[in-house]
């Protein structure tokens, strides 16, 4: 079995570097999930947990990373001329980035500034998180849904904007720092991340960057591990069992696939029956939900297990929860896909909502050993949300070739 792991991850190997001969730039979609989960499998089998994973599953997750790589080969190269280059009015798309700044400020300011004047420390800072506080204050309100957590959006339009010499760097660095204040203001990791990461995609991108500027990353990397590890003990500061930092860094980085294990083998701990059984269709079933057609579908949020105490499955699991081992290759298929269908429509036209899509891709598969945010309401609301914002700013018609 062994032996089958070491001929998949060469044969991966031989493949990923024939896929990234199609991608002229160096940060991309087939890269960054390449090494984000190469680097969470081996860390996996180097720093065990209380599961017992199977070389047979990690065969079975390089199998799923060798399908991504399929997805993501473009066959046929094509040069692009200018005749699909997007032209924008920039100074109607600065505009309308003050708008989502102001937007974003009084969606917050209305519905969480009796909460935010109620902290006075990190401390009750990180209770309001460990309560739920801010989900419960958010939950079912159209204006934050809409307009609150738009940093992935209004940032990369400052990025761009800066690069095209519209506003100044002031006014990008104000921007930018309320982006990071709303992205860190419910106590958790992961929105940071995200527009790191999507500032980071956007930015390198936009400046045509051939080389990976690995200064850069190690600083963002170190930075967002030192935040980590301070948020940690602070949330389990209280508990005993989990002051050991180091095990929540295992958890954290490796739960996911030890879960998927779990999962794999049958011992998901699924509870009751559903109207809509189906998990990768979360999208579809909220609406249905919403329009009455169905009273219930899983949660988007796992079940918790008690063997690891985590809830997190990989990005895999909803493709094996509805159909099995088939459904993993295909999804992950259609996952390394769907990003090649992006990057190039950027490479071909340079539109901004190609451009900010690529980059929130990049950031789910870099976060694709904990969950699927593919599958997610909020990110078919996203591509609607910068795809009206496009059609605003430009100057021509959209042309879309497949």
């Amino acid at each position: 079995m062994i032996l089958i792991t070491i001929l998949l991850l060469i044969l991966g190997v031989v493949i990923w570097f024939k896929v990234k001969t199609n991608y002229s730039y160096p940060i991309n979609h087939v890269n960054l999930f390449s090494i984000s989960w190469l680097l969470i499998l081996i860390g996996s089998l180097i720093f065990p947990l209380e599961v017992n994973l199977r070389f047979s599953t990690i065969n079975l997750l390089l199998l799923a990373w060798i399908f991504f790589l399929l997805g993501s080969y473009k066959i046929k190269l094509i040069e692009f001329d200018c005749e699909y280059l997007i032209d924008y009015n920039l100074d109607r798309l600065k505009i309308v980035l003050y708008i989502l700044v102001l937007l974003s400020f009084f969606a917050y300011l209305v519905n969480l500034k009796e909460m935010i004047a109620q902290i006075t420390s990190i401390e009750s800072w990180a209770n309001v998180r460990t309560d739920k506080e801010f989900d419960v204050a958010t939950k079912e309100n159209i204006i934050f849904t809409l307009f609150a957590r738009n940093y992935s959006i209004y940032v990369p339009i400052a990025i761009f904007l800066l690069i095209k010499e519209k506003i100044s760097l002031i006014q990008f660095v104000l921007i930018f720092a309320f982006g990071l204040l709303t992205s860190v203001i419910n106590f958790t990791r992961a929105p940071l991340l995200e527009l790191l990461v999507v500032s980071l995609v956007c930015f390198l991108l936009l400046k045509k960057t051939t080389e990976i500027p690995i200064v850069k990353v190690v600083i963002i990397a170190f930075t967002l591990f030192l935040v980590f590890i301070i948020s940690q003990s602070i949330l389990v500061s209280d508990t005993k069992d989990f002051s050991d930092v180091f095990y929540q860094i295992k958890l954290y980085l490796f739960g996911g696939v030890n879960n998927f294990q779990i999962l794999f083998d049958g011992n998901y701990p699924e509870e009751g029956k559903y109207s809509s059984s189906f998990y990768s269709l979360d999208f579809i079933n909220y609406v249905l939900q919403r329009l009455g057609l169905i009273d219930s579908y899983p949660a988007l949020i796992r079940e918790w297990n008690y063997i690891t105490d985590s809830n997190v499955y990989t990005f895999l699991d909803c493709f094996t929860l509805d159909f099995g081992i088939f459904g993993i290759l295909i999804g992950s298929y259609l996952i390394g896909y769907i990003g090649r269908i992006v990057y190039f429509q950027f490479i071909k036209t340079l539109s901004l909502s190609s451009l900010v899509v690529y980059g929130l891709i990049c950031y789910y598969l870099i976060m694709s050993f904990m969950n699927n945010e593919f599958i997610r309401f909020s990110f078919f609301l996203f591509i609607v949300k910068i795809f009206i914002i496009d059609l605003i700013a430009r100057n021509h018609k959209f042309k879309f070739k497949w």
